[in-house]
């Protein structure tokens, strides 16, 4: 617990606007600020309608299960009640008259007593089986309109984490126009490359910080996959690792993937989250630690699915890839490192890249 304030308060200073930014570029990162919060409450919006998809999953299988049971015990009632009615039936031909006729007409006392006590014993047992099977039947309605009550009520909150999440989202692209707008007023290449070149810092700083605080664990099983890893995302890459940026001032560290909105992320590799949260420059990030120093990153997302000492396995959903921290386009950065440093993830993945 102390060791994740620490880190928290780590993260906090990265992203502190002192630390990185001068008062020409002040403005400019209060409004990414105000995106870290608002891609922040897109994200939680995210996962409560995720959860909220699979409670009503898990309620509508829990209806065909009583649905099911219901028929069942219908059955089952059915073909008692109709036992009963071929054995009075079977009383009735025996005698040729009414059933209470023919006892009343017994002249032999251990006779009546024995018919007497059959009757009783099969009403009875008859009479407490059907009581049963009504109640089952009554309990089983009872739970059949709770869950529907339950299943609305969770489509209807569904429907408003929905609406709300629409909202931010509205919020989002807003500030994101106006970071554009301010961009094309400032934008250069020298500038460009101060604020990549200040992300860069701000991750390796960060990555030194949670290099320190990782246990030491056998990676030997990611090296082996070198060259057959899968792809984290489907979508295209856009930009790759080594690619100019900045007027080729810098060069890409990972790759850049295009994907559509909301594409499922998966860890390409099994190992132990160790980072999920909100870092300046990467947006919404995910870190997972599989062991000898080898560590791959997942920038840009709109949910994150997974929080620090989570354990993954390889192809397991972590995000949803999207524009966090002030992205134009739908996508997700990805890197992989080695003890720190980028290496070249396209000799690590699988080739080709799977395609939208």
């Amino acid at each position: 617990m102390a060791a994740n304030k620490e880190l928290a308060a780590i993260v906090e200073r990265l992203n502190a606007l002192k630390s990185w930014f001068n008062d020409a570029q002040k403005q400019r990162a209060e409004f990414q600020q105000e995106i870290q919060t608002a891609d922040k409450e897109v994200a939680r919006l995210g996962r409560t309608v995720a959860d909220l998809q699979r409670a009503v999953r898990d309620i509508e299988a829990k209806q065909a299960a009583l649905a099911e049971e219901e028929k069942a015990l219908e059955l089952r009632r059915r073909e008692e009640s109709l036992r009963i009615s071929e054995h009075l039936n079977a009383a009735y031909r025996m005698s040729g008259q009414d059933f209470f006729k023919l006892l009343l007409n017994q002249e032999n006392p251990e006779q009546f007593d024995r018919m007497i006590r059959y009757h009783q014993y099969f009403s009875t047992a008859r009479g407490k089986i059907l009581e049963g099977y009504r109640d089952t039947l009554a309990a089983i309605e009872k739970n059949h309109t709770q869950a529907l009550a339950t299943e609305q009520k969770l489509r209807t909150q569904r429907a408003a984490a929905r609406a709300e999440q629409s909202v931010f989202a509205k919020q989002l692209n807003e500030r994101k126009q106006m970071l554009a707008g301010l961009d094309r007023e400032s934008r250069s290449n020298a500038a460009e490359q101060k604020r990549l070149t200040n992300d860069r810092a701000r991750l390796q700083e960060l990555l030194k910080e949670i290099a320190s605080r990782t246990e030491k664990s056998d990676g030997q099983d990611f090296a082996a996959r070198k060259g057959a890893l899968p792809w984290p995302v489907v979508g295209e890459a856009v930009n790759s690792y080594g690619a100019p940026r900045a007027d080729g001032r810098l060069r890409w560290q990972g790759n850049y993937i295009a994907t559509a909105a909301g594409a499922e992320v998966r860890s390409v590799h099994r190992g132990r989250v160790v980072f999920a949260e909100w870092l300046r420059g990467f947006g919404l990030l995910t870190i997972v630690d599989h062991g000898n120093g080898y560590m791959s990153l997942y920038g840009y997302a709109d949910v994150l699915l997974k929080q620090p000492g989570d354990r993954v396995e390889s192809g397991e959903q972590i995000a949803n890839s999207g524009r966090s921290g002030g992205q134009d386009a739908d996508g997700l950065y990805f890197e992989i490192r080695k003890s720190g440093q980028p290496v070249d993830p396209n000799q690590w993945l699988a080739s080709p890249s799977p395609s939208q």
